[in-house]
């Protein structure tokens, strides 16, 4: 989505072969220098970091696929969902980062039930709060 500013959000959410611990490295990695807030709640986990020129949310959901016999999988697989903001946003900070993850983990609840998990998992109302000390 693009807006009058020039500043678009974009996101995705897919089932994809990674652990969790994968999929922190990913963000902790790539040369990033931005340090990450985390917060998870019944196996389900989120993450935005929070540098000045970045914004971006991610979450984490296990997810065992049905096209992948449990005998065939080597590895976890999950639903990861990701929301990024380029551009100038109207807010900043710890709001823009809750806003962000409040939205990728509303997409990664649709893909997971779209997904047909065979380990169906549910999910709360909402994720825990980022602590504002953090």
């Amino acid at each position: 989505m693009t807006t009058s500013s020039d500043s678009s959000l974009t996101g995705q959410a897919r089932v994809q072969p990674a652990s969790s611990g994968k999929w922190l490295k990913y963000y902790r990695g790539s040369g990033r220098q931005n340090p990450i807030i985390r917060v998870s709640t019944g196996g389900i986990e989120a993450l935005a970091l929070t540098g000045s020129g970045e914004a971006t949310a991610s979450v984490y959901v296990p997810c065992a696929p049905p096209s992948v016999p449990s005998y065939n999988a080597s590895q976890p697989y999950a639903v990861i969902g990701e929301v990024r903001i380029d551009g100038r946003a109207k807010t900043a900070g710890m709001s823009l980062r809750q806003a962000l993850t409040d939205f990728a983990y509303q997409l990664t609840e649709h893909a997971y039930k779209l997904a047909e998990c065979r380990d169906h998992r549910a999910f709360p109302k909402e994720l825990p709060r980022y602590n504002k000390d953090r």
